[in-house]
């Protein structure tokens, strides 16, 4: 059985907090909105998390999924030693709806080609990923279906999600940027809400 629940994407209550953080951290999957898309989300240390998310979405799961964490420090748990200069680059241009690549620690069992993590702008998934831990989250959509922008229709489309927050249609509904760090230099992975050339402004600045 799911719920349905009224949230404030940039003031949340803390008992939606604590009710999405529970849910999660029991390892079922929550629908909420991101700075992005609303997002199909499940807790990263939940046993076979990329294939519950993976039925859910219909596709195979080989396909990564991005972490979201809800603060920098959260980053170093999961990814392998990175260089001043990006660190200082992350913290200018962080929080932003900018995903990242950056070389997964092996503890993870991530891919090899590295891991997607992004810190959002918006305040419900930064307090989410503090309080329950850092979750992955991928639009909330089946593969091949247009990707939906209010709950009522999201609702109608996923199964075996325990709860659905509700933020209102999200109007934009632009995918986030994708940038790999792996390198000595950013590298772009796909275009999305953030323009590259003002990435490597703030990149060029430090």
């Amino acid at each position: 059985m799911y719920e349905i629940i009224k949230v404030s994407k940039n003031n949340p209550d803390q008992s939606i907090l604590d009710k999405t953080s529970s849910i999660l951290n029991s390892g079922q999957v929550v629908v909420l909105p991101t700075d992005t898309v609303y997002g199909l989300c499940i807790q990263a240390k939940t046993k076979n998390a990329l294939e519950k998310l993976s039925v859910i979405k219909g596709r195979s799961p080989d396909k990564g999924v991005p972490l979201i964490i809800g603060d920098i420090q959260q980053l170093f748990n999961f990814t392998n030693q990175i260089s001043l200069k990006k660190i200082e680059f992350l913290k200018k241009i962080w929080p932003s709806p900018i995903t990242f690549i950056f070389e997964a620690k092996d503890s993870w069992g991530f891919s090899k080609n590295g891991i997607a993590i992004r810190l959002p702008e918006q305040e419900l998934c930064r307090k989410v990923a503090i309080q329950a831990g850092p979750f992955l989250a991928t639009s909330s959509n089946r593969t091949g279906e247009p990707i939906l922008d209010n709950i009522k229709e999201i609702v109608l489309q996923l199964q075996n999600v325990r709860l659905f927050l509700d933020g209102g249609r999200i109007k934009q509904n632009i995918a986030s940027t994708i940038v790999s760090l792996k390198k000595d230099i950013p590298e772009l992975i796909r275009d999305g809400k953030i323009p590259f050339k003002n990435i490597m402004h703030t990149w060029e600045k430090i």
